[in-house]
Parts: C-alpha cells; sequence; structure tokens
C-alpha cells in the first residue's frame, strides 16, 4: 500500500446529510475530553469495557448510518480485492468530532495498534486505517505522516502534510507514523467531522473492519 491512498466517495451535499444525522444522534455521542466519538473506540475505550460500549453504540450506527458503512465497505473490497466484513463483538467504524473546545490541544504522534488491544481468536496482519472527511472548518485540516518511526523521531525532519477534503476517504497503513493536523482555531460552529474506523487481514483471507 502506498503511504495515502484516497477517492472521493461523497459528494459535499450528502455529507450535509450525514452531518445532520450525525447531530441528530448527539444524544450518543462520546465525550473523550477535547473531542468527541460516535462510537466506541479501540484506541481509547478498556479493552475490558470496549465489548460492551460497542454492543451499545453499533445500534444507533447500523441504524443510521448504514449507506455510510456499505459504501466504505465496497470501497475496502475494491481496493483489496478482499471481503470486508464486520467481527464479532468489534465496534463499527465511527466518528471524531472536533469542536472548538478541541483548540489548543496537540495531537500525538503515533501509529494504530488498536488491534492487538482487542482479541481476535485467530491471526491478524495487515493493519490500516481510513478516514473518511464528513465536514472541515474554514481553517482546513489534514494528517501529518512520516515514513518510518526513526523520522517521526528526529526533530530536524518536517512531516509530509495530506490536506482534507470534504467528501475524500483516505487509507494508509497503521505502522505509519502519524498526527491529527489542525491548520487553526475551529470557530464556535465550525465542526471537524470524521467517519473512520480500522481494519485487519484475518487468517480466513478476508478483511475485519472495526473502530
Amino acid at each position: 500500500m502506498n503511504h495515502i491512498t484516497e477517492k472521493v466517495l461523497l459528494t459535499p451535499e450528502t455529507c450535509e446529510v450525514f452531518k445532520e444525522a450525525l447531530f441528530a444522534s448527539r444524544l450518543y455521542w462520546l465525550d473523550r475530553g477535547s473531542f468527541y466519538t460516535l462510537g466506541a473506540s479501540a484506541y481509547i475505550d478498556d479493552p475490558c469495557v470496549y465489548p460492551g460500549l460497542a454492543a451499545n453504540c453499533n445500534g444507533i450506527l447500523e441504524q443510521r448510518f448504514k449507506y455510510l458503512s456499505s459504501l466504505v465497505a465496497n470501497w475496502l473490497k475494491e481496493e483489496f480485492n478482499r471481503e470486508v466484513i464486520v467481527f464479532p463483538n468489534k465496534g463499527l467504524p465511527g466518528f471524531h468530532i472536533f469542536t472548538s473546545e478541541s483548540n489548543g490541544h496537540e495531537a500525538s504522534i503515533h501509529t494504530d495498534e488498536a488491534h492487538d488491544r482487542l482479541v481476535w481468536g485467530c491471526e491478524v496482519a495487515d493493519a490500516f486505517s481510513f478516514t473518511l472527511v464528513i465536514d472541515l472548518p474554514k481553517c482546513g485540516g489534514g494528517l501529518n505522516w512520516w515514513k518510518n518511526q526513526a523520522d517521526a523521531d528526529n526533530e530536524m525532519l518536517l512531516p509530509t502534510h495530506q490536506p482534507y477534503t470534504v467528501g475524500t476517504a483516505y487509507l494508509f497503513a497503521a505502522d505509519v507514523p502519524h498526527q491529527i493536523a489542525n491548520d487553526g482555531d475551529l470557530g464556535d460552529d465550525e465542526y471537524r467531522i470524521t467517519y473512520q474506523g480500522h481494519g485487519v487481514t484475518l487468517d480466513t483471507g478476508k478483511i475485519a473492519v472495526y473502530f
């Protein structure tokens, strides 16, 4: 996989429809301190709590965002030429929601190793992450990434910046060091909203997606 693969999946108008559905589901948002999620998140939630939280969140995601999950699954199927499934007891892909409350909070440089926190009952490989941009503030947003951990640890090396576009999906290997890039402060009525998740290849050859 190239470091960043991108594809336009939604029109800005369709993104507005999903944004409205997301705000209609605000009662189910989970407060993560400096941002919110709609959906259980394996990289945040205690592994002992995660399955139950996923069960609670999956209902609303399945009910209101089934088209979105099917669209992304079909895209990933085309990219990998493998069947894409939802694994039992795992959270469905969900949403990151950043508001003006997120201003001033610095994102960490990290790799996505959430799959190591979960019980699979089989061998998994080729972990990846994806992001589909639903809304951006006027200041924009994107992703900073480095070729490897040595580059990320080198303070003299600047990251490659991937600017985001509303309606575009981005796919990258989980072991690519990266960082959420905020280009400025969000206004009180602005949001940075992404639909996202992770995936692994199972020993059956199928791909399991989760959040």
